[in-house]
């Protein structure tokens, strides 16, 4: 059963479905020569606990990295501008999200049941927080969200049953 994943500095996609159920993987790291994550590229890793995501990367497709029940830590870099529905959906250990600067819309389900999120660092160009988008995450208790703020969808936060603060500033 496949544990790591070493890619080559000539890969520059990977594809749908590329590394779906490899339940086995605990690390990946995407190298700066990769600019697209297919949908569905890891989802159901579920012993994946190390992801860094390389600085090129544009587009991360849907639930690309949904059910990764291990992850604990995502930084998001600046180049990402594409983020599809779901992709960290079910995440159930992970604490600690970075948002980086690209990224304008948080489609829906994102974070959806990601139970143990307790910080989220929104980055300065988040506009659109759709439905559903931090539904179920239960542990999240202030929200910070920048200025650039325009839309927050119905169901964005339901079942964030701890939120006390939440700012938009």
């Amino acid at each position: 059963s496949l544990r790591s994943v070493v890619f080559g500095k000539n890969v520059k996609k990977i594809g749908v479905n590329a590394f779906r159920g490899c339940d086995e993987l605990t690390t990946i790291v995407i190298p700066s020569s990769v600019t697209e994550i297919g949908e569905y590229a890891f989802e159901g890793c579920t012993k994946l606990e190390t992801l860094i995501i390389g600085n090129n990367v544009k587009t991360i497709g849907n639930s690309a990295f949904r059910n990764c029940k291990m992850l604990k830590k995502i930084v998001i870099p600046n180049s990402v501008t594409n983020l599809g529905e779901s992709v960290f959906e079910g995440c159930e250990s992970l604490a600690s999200v970075s948002i980086g600067a690209g990224v304008k819309v948080l489609s829906k389900n994102i974070f959806n049941g990601c139970n143990e999120l307790l910080s989220v660092d929104w980055g300065t160009n988040v506009e659109i927080i759709n439905v559903g988008a931090f539904y179920n995450c239960g542990k999240l208790q202030t929200i910070n969200l920048p200025i650039s703020t325009k839309k927050i969808y119905a169901e964005a936060f339901l079942g964030c049953s701890n939120i006390r603060n939440l700012s938009i500033a």
